[in-house]
């Protein structure tokens, strides 16, 4: 299982190998935007979601989220993305989500609206491995 910290690391390893800095980072338990990178002028914030629970106080800890907890996930990364297009046209979006069958199928309903907003999605595997699907390019 992909926990929403494993996504962020990552994914901010993944966009330092090519080229861009890491200015912030907030993990499950912090607020703010997950990642935050920039290079040159250009800003790139990412929002992050796992696979499953990582609160060890929850009733679902270590299980993978169920169908509507997937979709509202995914709803939730979609406005937050939508925001910071919204607020800067000089900021790339992306989102880091788990490289499943679940994301994905949600994704595809709405990949064309996520191109025309240059809204990216980074997939990650649970081996933490990265792959990027964008209108823009990482490099």
């Amino acid at each position: 299982m992909l926990l929403e910290d494993d996504a962020v690391d990552a994914v901010a390893e993944f966009i330092t190998e090519h080229g861009w800095t890491i200015e912030s980072i907030a993990h499950a338990t912090e607020h703010g935007d997950d990642i935050v990178a920039t290079k040159g002028n250009e800003v790139l914030r990412v929002e992050a979601k796992g696979s499953g629970s990582s609160r060890g106080h929850s009733a679902r800890f270590g299980k993978t989220f169920t169908s509507g907890q997937v979709h509202t996930h995914v709803a939730v990364a979609v406005l937050r993305a939508m925001t910071w297009v919204s607020q800067s046209q000089s900021t790339r979006a992306a989102m880091a989500l788990p490289d499943d069958q679940a994301h994905r199928s949600r994704i595809e309903r709405v990949d064309a609206s996520l191109r025309r907003l240059h809204i990216g999605v980074f997939w990650v595997t649970e081996g933490r491995a990265v792959s990027v699907d964008a209108p823009w390019r990482l490099d």
